[in-house]
């Protein structure tokens, strides 16, 4: 194995040492090892500005990974919603369906006492059957896209409460699915199945 000695400190090296054709001392180009200075970029000493400079590459890039996670974790927030519907019912009678909504974020914790841009869409197929006599509170607006009808409700607190009175039209067995969707938050369904029965005929004495 070929020894070498620096000629600015004096440090006896091998041709083995990693740090070959440097100094393991000082880093000095050893003599008759131009050929080797051509060395994969690795085997060469890295000086403190490369440091540095990889140190504050990587700061930055940590902090912009803190934020962007940040960001999807607000937009990851969940919508809840309780509700009820009369399960059995007639032709021609009335019903009242009762959304509550709420919300909870990472470790079920309320995050947000206000939820913006709320909306509820509803499938057109179950107007084809059932009239939508009200909501309470009334929407802002609304509007028909592909084969939803979305009603803006605006801004809402937490635990604010939806009325929606149906009135059935025709007999059969419904599923109600409705859809909430709020600014910042995943969107959350509310199922419910009911049976609408033909008129109760008259009853005689």
């Amino acid at each position: 194995m070929k020894k070498i000695v620096c000629p600015s400190c004096g440090k006896v090296n091998y041709e083995a040492f990693v740090t070959f054709p440097h100094c393991a001392e000082c880093g000095a180009l050893l003599p008759d090892a131009a050929e080797a200075a051509s060395a994969k970029f690795w085997q060469r000493p890295v000086g403190t500005l490369w440091w540095i400079s990889l140190l504050g590459i990587a700061a930055i890039a940590v902090a912009f990974c803190v934020t962007l996670l940040a960001g999807t974790r607000s937009e990851s927030d969940q919508l809840l919603v309780y509700g009820s519907m009369q399960r059995n019912l007639y032709v021609g009678s009335q019903t009242v369906m009762k959304l509550t909504m709420d919300t909870v974020s990472e470790g079920n914790v309320l995050k947000k006492p206000l939820l913006q841009d709320v909306e509820l869409r509803l499938p057109r197929e179950i107007l084809q059957s059932w009239t939508l006599v009200s909501i309470e509170p009334p929407p802002k607006s609304t509007f028909i896209r592909g084969d939803g009808v979305y009603y803006q409700m605006g801004d809402l607190e937490v635990n604010s409460t939806f009325f929606l009175t149906w009135k059935a039209r025709h007999s059969g067995d419904y599923r109600f699915n409705i859809s909430i969707f709020a600014a910042r938050h995943s969107p959350v369904r509310f199922v419910a199945n009911t049976l609408v029965r033909k008129k109760r005929p008259p009853q005689h004495p």
